[in-house]
């Protein structure tokens, strides 16, 4: 796996008003995975050249107007790439500040069969749902959490229940990860929550892929 990047800096009157970086994995092995971030991160630059900047230079002649200093906009992802047993997973992260007290990160799960090129399913990584287990692990470490980090809404256990999406999730060598998006399950502070459930806490067996195929392990 490589790492590519598009950068670009939109300048109004030779000034800065948007920062925009952009990574993301090519060389993958996977075809199909490649054209699919690829076409992700095009998305993301189409957006910052057309609606950022637009907003960018509308705020940048209102700061202008009302003597007030103008902070540039930043619009910027990164992702976290992990390759094994078969399987392509990757956690990107957009984080956005459009000006204001604080950004707004939005973060994606993608996991692929490298060399079928599938996109892969939560539930046909494992023989069986994991939902009720990943969510009993979860509950457990926003309880421990709350010793040493008081960043989670009151009934947090809840909502990381109700808030549970299959869509959110990667995998690395050791564990499944489930996020939440920001906000959902607890405020700013809380970042974009993401707990890691180890296999061996999850009663279904971990799949991998063998010559394309899903292979459950026995």
């Amino acid at each position: 796996m490589e790492k590519a990047c598009f950068i670009e800096k939109i300048t109004q009157d030779g000034e800065i008003i948007l920062d925009f970086e952009t990574e993301y994995p090519t060389k993958t092995g996977c075809p199909q995975a490649d054209d699919y971030f690829l076409r992700f991160a095009r998305s993301f630059l189409k957006k910052a050249k057309k609606a950022g900047a637009k907003r960018a230079r509308e705020k940048y002649v209102d700061s202008a107007r009302e003597g007030k200093k103008f902070v540039p906009f930043v619009m910027r992802q990164t992702f976290e790439y992990y390759e094994f047993d078969g399987i392509i997973s990757v956690f990107t992260c957009r984080y956005i500040f459009f000006g204001g007290l604080n950004g707004y990160t939005a973060c994606y799960g993608d996991s692929f069969g490298q060399k079928s090129g599938k996109p892969l399913r939560l539930r046909e990584l494992f023989s069986a749902d994991p939902r009720k287990a990943a969510i009993t692990e979860i509950t457990k470490q926003i309880k421990k959490d709350r010793e040493t980090n008081p960043c989670y809404y009151d009934g947090a256990e809840r909502l990381a229940a109700r808030c549970f999406k299959r869509e959110n999730f990667y995998i690395t060598p050791k564990s499944l990860r489930i996020f939440y998006p920001q906000y959902s399950i607890g405020p700013h502070c809380a970042g974009v929550p993401c707990f890691s459930v180890r296999y061996d806490k999850l009663p279904e067996r971990q799949c991998s892929m063998e010559n394309g195929q899903l292979i459950i392990d026995k």
